[in-house]
């Protein structure tokens, strides 16, 4: 099966799901980040705003902003075909954007914080639409995460997909491009 087509098919299950199931499956998720030593650690999460099935972020959001991490969400710039992670302080600093997402105005970029960081105090969250137990991914086929990584993956030192326990295939044919993650949480692990 080509990536392509392991992307739909892997979509369209993820489409099955109820919005009761996906939010209850959100929340399990959540959980488990919040009891991570790398989530514990981190002052800085790179995280996404969840957009139709994907692992349910807003409140995950909220709660990461409360506990005093800075978060930041990416901001799509498809002309490019690049993304950049901006600060949130709330809800309201995010405006329709790429496809209709939620995203961040353009006010303190993720790389104004970079002098002052180290990499185990940043964590990045993100979404796909398939997994393998070796950290591949295959997200949305633009290749976002990945130019952002090679570009800014030494200054984060956990990567973590966020899925759904069903989005997990047997093996998936990573590319030399593809970056891996280091773990992928999921309601059940």
């Amino acid at each position: 099966m080509t990536k392509k087509e392991m992307r739909k098919k892997m979509l369209s299950l993820r489409d099955s799901l109820s919005e009761k199931e996906r939010r209850e499956k959100s929340r399990e998720i959540a959980k488990r980040l919040f009891t991570l030593e790398e989530f514990q650690k981190a002052e800085v999460v790179l995280s996404y705003q969840s957009f139709r099935s994907e692992v349910e972020t807003t409140e995950m959001n909220r709660k990461i902003r409360e506990s005093g991490k800075s978060l930041y969400l990416p901001k799509t710039y498809a002309d490019r075909k690049e993304m950049a992670f901006y600060r949130v302080y709330s809800d309201a600093d995010l405006i329709p954007g790429y496809q209709g997402i939620l995203e961040p105005q353009e006010k303190e970029p993720f790389t104004e914080k970079l002098a002052s960081l180290k990499p185990e105090k940043v964590l990045m969250l993100m979404p796909g639409a398939a997994f393998d137990d070796k950290g591949n991914r295959i997200g949305y086929g633009g290749g976002y995460y990945d130019r952002f990584l090679t570009q800014m993956g030494g200054y984060i030192g956990s990567r973590f997909m966020l899925a759904f326990e069903m989005q997990r295939v047997k093996e998936i044919d990573a590319e030399a491009c593809d970056i891996r993650v280091n773990r992928i949480l999921t309601d059940r692990r």
